[in-house]
């Protein structure tokens, strides 16, 4: 069930968008933008798409949306929602992120641009418990600050 929270079988941004407000109201910060891509496989890199190789990784269902947040708040507020991507019942996983400080002091409000990735399978949704099996060993070995701390092994 933890996993299922984790990593839904659909995309459920809007979940998703209120869990990043209820954070933002939290920290403090002003959460100015959510952006989503379209989910792609995780494991399929171009050149592995098409291939047998690229098949059997997106058959296990695995795959990746990108999202670009953008938020703006005092670097207090910037590190404590960061922190607090870390605690999501929904697994984050945070790329980068850019300051964007313009002629801001060091304790005024500034903008932060966040590239970040949530997860998803498709067959979670059915019976498939190898695919479970598959997603919590991702978890686990691929990927350890991924998952919340109820969920590691």
């Amino acid at each position: 069930a933890a996993m299922k929270k984790t990593i839904p079988a659909t995309p459920e941004i809007p979940a998703l968008v209120r869990t990043l407000n209820q954070l933002a109201t939290t920290t403090g910060v002003g959460l100015d933008e959510v952006t989503p891509a379209a989910p792609v496989p995780v494991g399929v890199d171009r050149a592995a798409s098409g291939t047998a190789a690229g098949a059997a990784i997106a058959a296990q269902g695995l795959q990746e949306i990108p999202i670009n947040l953008v938020i703006h708040g005092t670097p207090q507020q910037t590190e404590k929602f960061l922190t607090g991507l870390e605690k999501l019942p929904r697994g984050m996983l945070v790329r980068g992120f850019n300051f964007d400080a313009g002629a801001a002091g060091p304790l005024e409000p500034f903008s932060t641009n966040i590239q970040a990735a949530v997860f998803m399978n498709p067959n979670l949704g059915h019976s498939q418990g190898e695919s479970l099996e598959a997603i919590e060993r991702f978890a686990a070995d691929v990927m350890p600050h991924f998952c919340p701390a109820g969920v590691r092994a």
